[in-house]
């Protein structure tokens, strides 16, 4: 009768012992505080998630010289439109290869962090709808005739003239701006002025 009663305690003991074993290892796994499973839904997170001014540099760069290929992509399809219409090898040559760059530069624009500045209005798939834009404007402007540049030439120096010689000085918002005693324009270059502290709160500020 003994040993079956030591047998049935070392038995109780052993399964015991065994519990304790698998709560310690389910403890040393146990995820740490805070933890979440990766969702593989989830598209995979952007290792820059925020602009910084080199992002902003690069696509302000990207910008320009996407204009400028679009320009030449424009000027080819305008001044040798029968030399595409022909699908000469040269034309179609010069025309993937700018379309191919631009393409290029707009995916790299689009890959770059965007700002989550919440603002109240946004071009929606702005990487695809403002070059399109750009690009059709562009086309449009260089198959204008000569006398039509000259004539908008013309009227954008007269335009110019009566704004800076008339305008600026007589706006509404330059009365608002003398009222107030200051520049119309912001000054962005210059550090912004602090007020002077009055001495009576740097004395207390000294004693405390």
């Amino acid at each position: 009768g003994f040993v079956l009663m030591e047998t049935d305690g070392e038995q109780d003991s052993l399964k015991e012992q065994q519990q304790q074993d698998a709560a310690t290892l389910m403890d040393s796994e146990a995820p740490p505080s805070g933890y979440q499973p990766l969702d593989v839904t989830e598209s995979v997170p952007d290792p820059r998630p925020e602009p910084t001014p080199h992002t902003g540099q690069l696509v302000s760069w990207s910008v320009y010289i996407i204009v400028v290929l679009m320009v030449l992509t424009s000027a080819t399809l305008v001044f040798a439109e029968d030399y595409v219409r022909a699908r000469t090898w040269w034309a179609l040559l010069i025309v993937c290869v700018l379309g191919s760059a631009i393409l290029s530069l707009c995916v790299f624009i689009w890959r770059q962090p965007q700002s989550r500045m919440p603002l109240p209005f946004k071009v929606p798939c702005c990487v695809l709808i403002c070059p399109v834009a750009m690009f059709v404007n562009i086309l449009l402007m260089l198959k204008l005739k000569p006398a039509t540049w000259i004539r908008f030439t013309i009227w954008l120096a007269i335009g110019m003239v009566i704004y800076l010689g008339y305008g600026t000085r007589h706006s509404m918002e330059a009365r608002r701006a003398e009222e107030k005693g200051v520049s119309p324009l912001p000054d962005v270059i210059s550090p912004p002025k602090h007020e002077p502290i009055p001495d009576d709160v740097d004395t207390d500020r000294k004693e405390s």
